[in-house]
């Protein structure tokens, strides 16, 4: 991380200066410089003990009235009401009730799908949008407007549909950040963005709400076809065909973190699921 943030940084600041609609929507923390120890026996598990990176704050990326929230945060427990955190956003720029958080998340939704996926399926860099690495940015009136995403120790990129957005990028260390397979790093904006961030949230809302989670599956459904048919003049047709067959249709990765830690591993042991989003169409019970 030490060695691809600063480089990660400035791969994103040149897309997102590409494209000023993306950038309303996302905005990165900046990894500006890094610092490692270099073990003489490339003994990685003791050098990254050995090693600080410097992050620009989130702060300084605001404008006047608007507050970052991790995403993280918004499932702890308000100080207000006891209730989820994220009640309070919901109560101030929606009204306190069902309806209300499904327009509360329809708008997230439709922000943070663009934040994550259009860096996706237009340049191949797939993010790690989950809680941690979020901050939800909310304006006055605490409707959420921006995703600012931090942490660039585990992006992966697909170098051909980078390449051929004729942008580059040089890797610390083969096998790891760039990718010629696209699988890997599908599986990582899939599982950390989409299950772990958004069908989370969609959940919880459900869940604080007495909804059915079928009703959020439905509206994370019809956004994703949205953004799809926004974006397909500007991706690959083979690329737009597969990824929204791979989204909307097929099983989702499911990352199995019980199965690393008794491997005693950090490589990520990817298994399938359901898709979640056949909740929309009634396939499985909510």
């Amino acid at each position: 991380p030490t060695a691809m943030g600063p480089r990660l940084t400035a791969l994103l600041r040149e897309m997102l200066a590409r494209e000023p609609e993306l950038h309303q929507r996302l905005d990165v923390v900046d990894e500006l410089a890094g610092l490692h120890y270099r073990h003489p026996q490339g003994d990685d598990d003791v050098a990254r003990h050995l090693s600080v990176l410097y992050r620009r704050h989130p702060a300084t990326l605001l404008a006047q009235g608007e507050m970052a929230v991790p995403v993280g945060a918004l499932f702890a427990p308000s100080p207000f009401n006891g209730r989820l955190l994220v009640t309070d956003a919901v109560t101030q720029a929606c009204g306190d009730h069902g309806a209300g958080a499904l327009a509360f998340y329809a708008a997230y939704a439709a922000m943070a799908l663009q934040a994550v996926l259009q860096p996706y399926l237009q340049y191949g860099i797939a993010l790690e949008a989950h809680q941690q690495n979020s901050f939800v940015v909310l304006d006055a009136g605490c409707r959420p407007v921006r995703l600012l995403v931090r942490d660039f120790g585990d992006v992966r990129v697909h170098a051909p549909t980078l390449r051929a957005r004729g942008l580059a990028l040089q890797p610390y260390r083969a096998g790891f950040t760039l990718y010629e397979d696209n699988a890997p790093v599908r599986d990582k904006v899939m599982h950390a963005f989409l299950l772990c961030h958004m069908i989370e949230l969609g959940r919880a809302l459900a869940h604080a709400y007495g909804q059915s989670s079928r009703d959020y599956m439905q509206v994370l459904r019809t956004g994703l076809e949205e953004l799809f048919a926004r974006l397909e003049p500007l991706v690959d047709r083979q690329r737009w065909q597969d990824e929204r067959k791979a989204l909307l249709e097929d099983a989702w990765p499911a990352k199995s973190f019980l199965r690393m830690r008794l491997n005693n591993s950090s490589d990520d042991v990817v298994l399938r699921m359901p898709n979640p989003l056949l909740l929309a169409e009634g396939s499985l019970s909510p």
